[in-house]
């Protein structure tokens, strides 16, 4: 899922020796985020993000890529001669296979034409800080969104791949078996040694993570003041959008008029709704994936502990 460490995760991937430690990435995916693999699911979400929102492709060249990328992957699994695992990240295939049953199957039964078995490894993070970190990304990044909190949260409710993680799991198992699924709540406390590519590597050999040292600084969401600072900047013109984030940036560096722009934590107002949404889900989860872990998904019980600041 996107805002738990994918973009560590694929820095790895594209910056490391990774015969060093007997993987091979699939460049016949999209060598990083493999985007190319959520792309050729043929589902209405890629689709709109792949042709309508971001241009990547054409209609004809989105229909073309359901059989094209088997086919490049058919040749570099020829001209791969070395033993080795076979490993990609993506922050987009759940998302876009989220409720297309028959999709996921076509996957399935893609996946299992040329490897011999299949470890899926979905990181999960605490619902109320995914919302927070997605949203700091909406207003601070490209996207430059105007919107506030409470109409993001709106949206983000409809959303249900967002939020709904019970019934992603639950058609991931039928369709792709339990005993393939490796979840992990998306906290370091839960990583060997608090390491994200440790811990990833591990679910496939624990050599190559006993061998792996990092130096991978983690990606901290901004703050909710310089979110709502980001906000004003984005209602401006375009010409003025740059000055005025200088000058809200020095501003707010001062407790008084950094307190008009907005409080520098998150509002907790939207928590225990959050909760009433998939504080059930979550406990199924808990009960069947993630007993072994000491931070687990948050449920009505656990609601006084508060979402904290994680990494995107």
């Amino acid at each position: 899922m996107s805002k738990t460490g994918s973009t560590t995760i694929q820095h790895f991937l594209t910056t490391t020796p990774l015969n060093d430690f007997g993987l091979h990435a699939i460049s016949s995916f999209g060598l990083g985020n493999s985007w190319k693999l959520p792309a050729a699911s043929g589902t209405p979400t890629a689709q709109r993000y792949w042709v309508r929102n971001r241009g990547v492709l054409t209609k004809a060249e989105f229909d073309n890529l359901k059989t094209e990328v088997w086919d490049h992957l058919r040749q570099e699994l020829a001209d791969h001669t070395k033993t080795s695992d076979f490993i990609i990240s993506s922050e987009y295939i759940y998302r876009q296979y989220f409720g297309q049953y028959k999709a996921l199957v076509r996957l399935q039964k893609n996946l299992l034409k040329y490897f011999d078995d299949l470890r899926i490894i979905l990181y999960l993070r605490d619902q109320r800080s995914y919302m927070r970190s997605l949203y700091a990304q909406q207003v601070v990044g490209p996207t430059q969104s105007p919107k506030s909190f409470e109409e993001f949260f709106d949206h983000y409710k409809t959303a249900e791949s967002g939020w709904n993680y019970q019934r992603g799991v639950q058609l991931w198992s039928k369709v792709f078996g339990a005993e393939r699924l490796c979840l992990v709540p998306f906290d370091y406390r839960n990583f060997h040694q608090g390491d994200l590519i440790r811990n990833f590597l591990g679910h496939m050999s624990s050599e190559a993570a006993d061998r792996f040292s990092t130096s991978a600084s983690k990606n901290i969401s901004p703050g909710y003041r310089q979110i709502q600072a980001n906000r004003i900047v984005n209602r401006l013109p375009e010409l003025a959008r740059r000055p005025a984030s200088y000058l809200l940036a020095g501003l707010s560096r001062y407790d008084a008029i950094g307190n008009l722009i907005g409080p520098k934590d998150f509002p907790s107002d939207f928590d225990d709704e959050i909760l009433d949404l998939v504080s059930e889900g979550n406990d199924w989860i808990n009960t069947n994936f993630l007993q072994e872990y000491a931070v687990k998904l948050p449920v009505k019980a656990m609601a006084a502990q508060p979402a904290g600041q994680q990494t995107a």
